[in-house]
């Protein structure tokens, strides 16, 4: 369909997004969530170490969250980052996985690597395309457009269907949203349906692809 090389993604918001999706969200005087706070200081950062260990300047004033998980992001390499992964196992996600272009990590058995399996879902994805044809790149075109285009992650379940249908959806609406989920390429809980973050740049080009088929 397309060089998967070809496709751009800023590795720096790859791995903040990892980042957030793996390790806790950290917030002061909470140990549980402390890692990526921990990381930040252990990096040297100069603005996570005018914090002590809990977070907590001298006057009590917290850390920023926001801020001390774009700092680790840009500080950290690769090598430190399956480093730190492993010092802190413990507290990775156990609900979710990762799947981007440059970190790929497995929530079941909390293992992150360096690489991609994005050759891999293109081909599963080819697969789905053959079974489910017109019908199947109707809905996986609506959901990308509601999710990204409209910025509709939430409460979208009739949205997309409407939107599915209007694209050429005759059959197989709850099938082929099982089997988008199935093979990772959506998440569903009640009516939210939405594409994981750093899937949308793959497929982003996998719908464009199939425009140009058309």
């Amino acid at each position: 369909m397309f060089d998967i090389n070809s496709i751009k993604v800023d590795k720096i918001i790859e791995k903040e997004l990892l980042l957030r999706r793996i390790f806790p969200a950290p917030y002061a005087g909470y140990e549980s969530t402390l890692p990526l706070f921990i990381i930040c200081r252990e990096l040297g950062d100069s603005y996570c170490l005018k914090f002590n260990e809990k977070g907590y300047t001298k006057n009590y004033q917290r850390f920023d969250s926001e801020e001390v998980i774009k700092r680790v992001s840009k500080l950290i390499s690769d090598e430190q980052l399956l480093y730190y992964a492993k010092k802190f196992e413990a507290a990775l996600n156990t609900y979710s996985d990762f799947k981007g272009k440059y970190y790929t990590y497995d929530h079941k058995t909390k293992q992150l690597k360096i690489g991609s399996k994005w050759k891999t879902i293109l081909k599963t994805l080819n697969e789905f395309f053959n079974e489910y044809g017109k019908n199947g790149e109707a809905v996986l075109r609506a959901i990308f457009e509601v999710n990204v285009k409209h910025d509709k992650r939430w409460k979208n379940f009739w949205l997309i269907h409407t939107l599915a249908k209007k694209y050429g959806l005759v059959k197989g609406w709850y099938a082929i949203l099982s089997e988008l989920e199935l093979i990772g390429i959506i998440t569903r809980h009640k009516g939210d349906i939405w594409i994981p973050d750093e899937l949308i740049p793959l497929i982003k080009h996998v719908i464009y692809a199939l425009q140009k088929e058309d």
